[in-house]
């Protein structure tokens, strides 16, 4: 079925590699150019696939580690053999419980940490989150990119891609983002600090910030937060997620925006476009502009100051 995935797997499949010790007695990868990829998924199909096999198809040497939090709707391994990606991948089968944003960060800080013992980059997010180039970045490899931001945390320039789905076809995970979604917005709830490079850091529920820290946002590398970009996946997460159990340490704020009814989550704005946004700039001319007027500067740096703001934008040729 995935045939891109399959060929791909058997070009990536895992050599031994060549390990060189460190001071502590623990090892890491000789070349240090490898990538950990981290998430964590309940009953997740459709971004599963994306996330694995845009990772692949940019990164040369990717390694992928999945948590499943006790999946019920969703068979989570066989999505892995499915794309033909599984000798690439570590599988952590949680057991039930409920489900709390702080124990899931604690999580993921935690692994992460660990990982970056085996890997010079760590990305850990959401899995209906993909970090990739922009505008003339998108000439440059992903692994290159990654190796040249900024130490050792950085937060990509969120980006909510939109399915009109009057005019889009729905949208297919196992192939690009570019030419299945025309516009989106620039979103500052999705600039997350999900890059981490050679530190480990702590972060907050939601995975938006990190305790205690300030974080660079580079405008050539965007986080595409997948949330609306097909609306029949997004109606069926949220009905599934409407059976979600929490834990009694989530505040009502925390997640709220899962406890929303299916019939009202379908009348929300981004579920139901009404046409290309008018005279929207190109992502690539609008992205310098976003972070002048929303971060504040920091040394060489940009660094978020506010997460409640979007701004409409094409992607059509610029993702």
């Amino acid at each position: 079925m995935l045939t891109f995935a399959k060929n791909l797997a058997r070009r990536l499949r895992p050599s031994r590699p060549d390990f060189a010790p460190l001071a502590n007695g623990k090892t890491f990868n000789a070349a240090n150019k490898s990538v950990g990829l981290l998430t964590m998924v309940k009953d997740e199909d459709c971004f599963l696939i994306h996330w694995l096999t845009h990772y692949a198809r940019h990164l040369d040497d990717p390694r992928f580690y999945i948590i499943d939090d006790a999946s019920q709707a969703v068979d989570t391994a066989a999505i892995l053999r499915q794309t033909g990606l599984d000798p690439l991948c570590s599988l952590l089968r949680l057991p039930a419980g409920p489900f709390s944003d702080r124990y899931k960060a604690s999580l993921l800080s935690s692994i992460a940490a660990g990982l970056l013992e085996r890997h010079a980059t760590v990305i850990a997010s959401d899995v209906d989150e993909i970090v990739t180039p922009i505008g003339e970045a998108r000439s440059v490899p992903l692994d290159d990119l990654l190796a040249a931001a900024p130490s050792p945390f950085v937060s990509p320039i969120g980006v909510l891609p939109v399915h009109e789905w009057s005019t889009e076809k729905p949208f297919d995970p196992t192939e690009p983002l570019a030419g299945q979604r025309s516009w989106g917005f620039l979103h500052g709830g999705s600039t997350k600090p999900i890059i981490w490079k050679g530190m480990a850091g702590e972060f907050t529920p939601g995975l938006h910030t990190l305790k205690g820290r300030d974080v660079p946002v580079v405008p050539h590398l965007a986080t595409m937060h997948l949330r609306f970009v097909d609306r029949d996946t997004a109606l069926l997460r949220q009905e599934r997620r409407n059976h979600v159990v929490y834990a009694s340490t989530q505040t009502p704020e925390q997640g709220a925006h899962w406890r929303t009814s299916p019939d009202k989550f379908a009348l929300n704005s981004l579920l139901n476009p009404k046409g290309r946004v008018e005279g929207a700039p190109d992502i690539t001319a609008e992205a310098p502009r976003f972070m002048q007027d929303h971060m504040k500067k920091v040394g060489d740096h940009f660094i978020l100051k506010e997460r409640k703001f979007s701004r409409a934008v094409t992607l059509a040729g610029s993702i």
